[in-house]
């Protein structure tokens, strides 16, 4: 998962905004990017969800007992509910991966939930999570199940391997590269490129390449301090701030500026707990 490695954490900014403590723990391999953890206190709508290209798989401790779904990326802003009070614990894969320890393909988990039992290969893993009390104990206990199938060799489909040749490219480039240019690399025509993703992805190559674009302009906004969308627009490959602002709105359901506001009133930083492993067990704020 080398290839993955410029690009491994996106975000899900209404995740921690509905939140007052939200803890993240990247791992960065395996095809994992990071494990995430945080209290609902009520049951009602968010913020919702922003395209990340990802798969994730959630699980929801509350009074019902242990719930649990895969959740593929969407497409474009969408407002979601939260069902259950209590702790929610979740596993982000990096973009473009399947998770090896369900069954199914990238393409049948795009714009979908579905429950983990129904797709779930390993009959322990709900029990075995439904035991673990803190966050620590559920990324270790997720992990010793998902060792059994991480190592489970790449798929021999030629339309995946096609699509693990060029991705690469679309992450060196932050979603900046060009059908052209992927012709020119692998000597196959745009007809069968836009195949490849879709059947690797359930996704054509453009859009897959706004998303990575998008959440790379997404992440480095929460640390921009310049407010100048015109010259952040061109800095990432937005070819004039009106279609930055088009794009945005679509994928968050704001425009940049009232983003902005939005994340500086809330204290988005100040929610974020993120942490690395020292190599003790333990984990320690970075």
């Amino acid at each position: 998962m080398a290839s993955h490695l410029a690009f491994i954490k996106t975000i899900q900014p209404y995740f921690v905004m509905g939140t007052s403590r939200f803890e993240q723990y990247v791992l960065g391999k395996h095809g994992i990017s990071h494990f995430y953890n945080y209290e609902v206190d009520k049951e009602g709508a968010t913020g919702g969800a922003v395209p990340d290209g990802c798969v994730d798989i959630l699980f929801t401790y509350g009074k019902k007992g242990l719930q649990a779904k895969v959740c593929g990326t969407v497409l474009e802003h969408k407002m979601l509910v939260n069902e259950f009070r209590g702790t929610h614990f979740g596993i982000r894969f990096f973009p473009g991966v399947c998770p090896h320890i369900v069954h199914g393909e990238l393409k049948d988990f795009v714009n979908r939930e579905i429950v983990l039992s129904d797709v779930v290969k390993s009959p322990d893993l709900l029990e075995k999570m439904s035991m673990a009390d803190h966050f620590m104990a559920r990324i270790h206990i997720f992990l010793g199940e998902y060792k059994n199938y991480f190592a489970i060799k790449e798929s021999n489909n030629t339309m995946q391997l096609l699509f693990r040749a060029m991705e690469p490219l679309v992450y060196r480039t932050s979603g900046e590269v060009r059908i052209k240019d992927l012709e020119e690399r692998t000597g196959y025509s745009t007809r069968y490129i836009n195949r490849i993703f879709n059947e690797a992805l359930g996704m054509n190559p453009k859009t897959f390449c706004l998303i990575i674009k998008f959440q790379h302009f997404l992440t480095n906004l929460h640390l921009m301090e310049d407010e100048n969308l015109t010259q952040n627009a061109l800095d990432y490959g937005y070819y004039d701030q009106a279609y930055l602002i088009k794009q945005f709105t679509k994928y968050t359901n704001m425009t940049p500026k009232k983003y902005c506001r939005l994340i500086q009133d809330a204290g988005y930083k100040g929610r974020l707990v993120e942490y690395r492993d020292i190599g003790t067990g333990y984990f320690v704020p970075k």
